[in-house]
């Protein structure tokens, strides 16, 4: 069985632009797939980044809780780190749908 990109690094760096490809494309659940993958494998250059990606990606996929959660994560860049808080204002408030 052929190896989805990125499954065969050794750190996480290339399945998270993976996952930032498939969330351009709309292909929210593959992105969360592909972003956890590297986060869980470790050695991602921009944990931040990925955070950001991550909460982009829930939201997107309508869980909210999930967002709020990985939008927290983003913490060590300042810039970065406002950013995530105003992504979190779409987390609050009723879910869509």
């Amino acid at each position: 069985m052929p190896q989805e990109p990125g499954e065969g690094e050794t750190t996480g760096d290339a399945d998270v632009k993976l996952g930032a490809a498939y969330l351009s494309y709309g292909e929210n659940d593959k992105a969360i797939e592909a972003i956890q993958r590297g986060l869980t494998k470790g050695g991602v250059k921009d944990t931040d980044e990925a955070g950001l990606l991550l909460g982009i990606a829930y939201l997107r996929a309508n869980n909210k809780a999930e967002a709020t959660k990985a939008f927290q994560t983003v913490t060590k860049n300042p810039t970065m780190a406002r950013i995530a808080k105003l992504w979190l204002l779409n987390t609050s408030g009723p879910a869509a749908g």
